[in-house]
């Protein structure tokens, strides 16, 4: 499970604004190229309801039924694809079918990165412990 700490940046009824250093927090996530956050900030649920104050420290976790989705986005999906594509134009010739795989690759990977920021879909983060 992805576990990083944060410092609570604003306290909302539903959950906070945590900042964060993105070198560190993103550095190790594999989906951080689709990732539609370019900030040092976002939002976390805090379902335990810890009382925090702006300036304190808390456990940031991401469920690992997220990781396994983002694992198959960035890994499974381009690896059948690059396959299928590569089976489909097998008759093409090897350059070509090879080069063709790869724009596929290239262009799934560009096409994520815009259905996550035009959808603004994200990961839900939650709180869980408060330092």
């Amino acid at each position: 499970m992805f576990k990083e700490i944060v410092e609570i940046e604003e306290v909302k009824p539903s959950g906070v604004i945590v900042k964060f250093q993105r070198k560190s927090m993103c550095s190790c996530c594999s989906m951080r190229f689709v990732c539609a956050s370019d900030k040092d900030t976002l939002f976390a649920a805090n379902p335990q309801g810890f009382a925090f104050k702006p300036g304190d420290k808390a456990e940031l976790s991401l469920a690992e039924s997220a990781n396994i989705w983002s694992s198959i986005l960035v890994f499974a999906v381009p690896a059948i694809l690059f396959v299928i594509f590569l089976w489909v134009l097998r008759t093409r010739g090897e350059l070509i079918s090879f080069s063709v795989s790869l724009l596929v690759i290239g262009l799934y990977f560009v096409i994520m990165n815009k259905m996550m920021k035009i959808t603004g879909k994200h990961f839900c983060y939650v709180i869980t412990a408060k330092l």
